[in-house]
């Protein structure tokens, strides 16, 4: 098991290539595929968008990246503190149908008050030969 890694970033649009990079880059020194790298950066940009989008007075995006054996599980959170979260109905939308897609586990939750995404991508099996 690898370190896990925090990033924190302004949340601004205009940072949101930060967070692909680094997820993209962290994926990659695991036994995760290419297709599937770059499924998960396309599952983390919707998220972060997603977090953005709730027009809250949040300032920072805060993102944990923890790899481990079997994959890689990705938190993103927006420091702004709201009441109920997720939304009643947000998982019918089409964001969250490309981002479960996209990844083998997403959820939403509330941690300390902040709206959180969490995402995991497994790593490839080994070829059971």
């Amino acid at each position: 098991m690898e370190t896990p890694i925090s990033l924190s970033v302004p949340a601004d649009a205009g940072y949101v290539h930060v967070v692909r990079s680094v997820t993209a880059g962290v994926a990659a020194r695991l036994a995760i595929g290419f297709d599937d790298v770059d499924d998960l950066r396309i599952a983390v940009t919707e998220a972060c968008t997603r977090l953005l989008a709730l027009g809250t007075a949040g300032r920072r995006l805060v993102i944990e990246l923890a790899p481990a054996d079997d994959g890689l599980s990705i938190a993103i959170e927006i420091d702004a503190e709201i009441a109920t979260w997720p939304f009643e109905g947000s998982r019918e939308t089409l964001a969250w149908r490309v981002i479960s897609g996209l990844v083998d586990e997403a959820h939403e939750e509330l941690r300390d008050g902040r709206p959180t995404i969490v995402l995991t991508k497994r790593t490839i099996s080994p070829d059971p030969r």
